[in-house]
């Protein structure tokens, strides 16, 4: 499974189990029956139970060891209690680990906000795996074609002579919908928009899913 930029391995795929339906509301009519009808969908959730592989190395720490392993956690539990990090994107089977018997997109994959998370670190065994139970609610499925970015504030106080504008970067292959140049990043060409006309400014994804979480702003392994 992937959650946005987390790939947690093979051993990870968890089946949907969508509880889907409708918030029901009734009446009795004195007499006659219970007359029952529908105020719209209820929230689709899903509780999912999966297992962690630390299959990459990370923070200095050997890929499938207990020190590994505990780093991908902290990870995993730092992106479900961020809210600025959610809704994020959940590809439920799908995984670069070269070990992986099972890698494909499901029709469940979306946008989801995470309502519980719990790691079992009475699991954690030598080869780095874990079993985790995940509660999510899907907002939105797969590919959306149009999102926004926004910024707020101003220029800071500095001895710069010119006049400061505003900047909004989007991810790898995005499509801006006012003029926009491209900058080289680290994973790819960057398209910028300079003073944009809106906040927030709308523009329309790549439909490679990868690329959705390219040309931002990342910091991994801070653990020393």
């Amino acid at each position: 499974m992937i959650i946005a930029q987390l790939d947690l391995g093979s051993p990870s795929h968890p089946w949907a189990l969508p509880i889907v339906g409708q918030n029901l509301a009734f009446v009795v009519i004195e007499g006659y029956e219970q007359s029952i009808w529908s105020h719209g969908s209820v929230e689709r959730t899903q509780q999912v139970n999966f297992s962690i592989k630390a299959w990459q190395a990370i923070g200095g720490q050997t890929a499938n060891t207990s020190a590994a392993m505990k780093y991908v956690l902290k990870q995993v539990e730092e992106l479900a209690s961020n809210h600025d990090l959610q809704p994020l994107y959940i590809q439920w089977t799908a995984t670069a680990d070269p070990a992986a018997l099972y890698n494909t997109a499901d029709l469940h994959d979306g946008w989801y906000f995470i309502s519980d998370f719990e790691p079992d670190y009475s699991q954690n065994v030598v080869t780095g795996l874990v079993k985790c139970q995940m509660t999510v609610a899907q907002i939105a499925p797969t590919a959306p074609r149009s999102v926004a970015l926004g910024y707020q504030g101003g220029a800071l106080t500095s001895n710069y002579s010119g006049t400061a504008a505003n900047l909004v970067s989007l991810p790898v292959a995005s499509t801006a919908f006012e003029a926009s140049f491209t900058r080289a990043g680290g994973e790819g060409s960057i398209p910028c928009v300079l003073s944009p006309a809106d906040s927030p400014e709308h523009f329309a994804l790549s439909t490679t899913i990868a690329q959705i979480f390219q040309g931002g702003v990342h910091c991994f392994d801070s653990i020393a």
